[in-house]
């Protein structure tokens, strides 16, 4: 197992302090762990399923946002020849013990607005429900991409549903800082995406708003 970790600020985003999102976050996984690890394995099902998803012993397998219990890679014990775990709050999360990580693991502490990876190290990464947690979609999406061959990436919308949008108006939800639109992100792939890459935006339709899923992959040209 290594880890690979970006310097520590003390701000999360522009959105309160790192510490404060670190204490709120443990304490809400400490105490939903066990309905927690029944849940995820139903979303993780229907992500797999709705993108077609397989992975092989031979991959660079990689997830963003995995949370205490290794995420997918782990609870759907994908196959991967190395696998690597992203997280703005990784260390906090291993330090749950949860699970016992696998020592096949590359650890990476750090926001998806900043991954420090070169440009195409993983052959798969998946993300599901993370990147509307963050403070800034649009470069997530970007980094997701440059550091993966093929990547999935699933997450809410909630700018698209009035209740979502009005019970948000006094700032509360610091969890969901961003209010995300699918047009919104339809418009970004078409405007920002290189020609090299293949992409496809659509929403799985498994909540009361839009969850954008996006497969993106990179094309080999001659």
């Amino acid at each position: 197992m290594e880890w690979i970790k970006t310097e520590r600020e003390e701000m999360r985003g522009k959105i309160e302090p790192r510490s404060q999102f670190v204490n709120r976050n443990i304490e809400w996984w400490w105490i939903n762990r066990k309905f927690e690890r029944v849940r995820r394995r139903k979303y993780y099902e229907k992500f797999l399923a709705f993108g077609k998803i397989e992975t092989n012993d031979k991959q660079i397998v990689g997830e963003v946002g995995p949370g205490p219990f290794g995420g997918m890679i782990e609870v759907m014990k994908l196959s991967a020849n190395r696998k690597v775990f992203i997280d703005y709050i990784l260390e906090d999360l291993y330090n749950l013990h949860f699970i016992k990580w696998p020592d096949n693991s590359t650890m990476v502490e750090a926001p998806a607005e900043h991954i420090p990876l070169r440009d195409d190290f993983i052959d798969v990464l998946l993300s599901y429900n993370t990147l509307d947690h963050g403070w800034d979609i649009e470069t997530c999406i970007k980094e997701c991409i440059r550091v993966s061959k093929k990547c999935y990436l699933a997450f809410d919308c909630r700018g698209d549903d009035n209740g979502e949008v009005d019970i948000r108006k006094d700032g509360h939800d610091l969890d969901h800082y961003q209010l995300v639109h699918l047009l919104d992100i339809i418009g970004f792939m078409q405007e920002e995406m290189p020609f090299d890459v293949d992409w496809h935006v659509e929403d799985m339709k498994i909540k009361h708003f839009p969850v954008a899923f996006i497969k993106a992959e990179k094309l080999e040209l001659c």
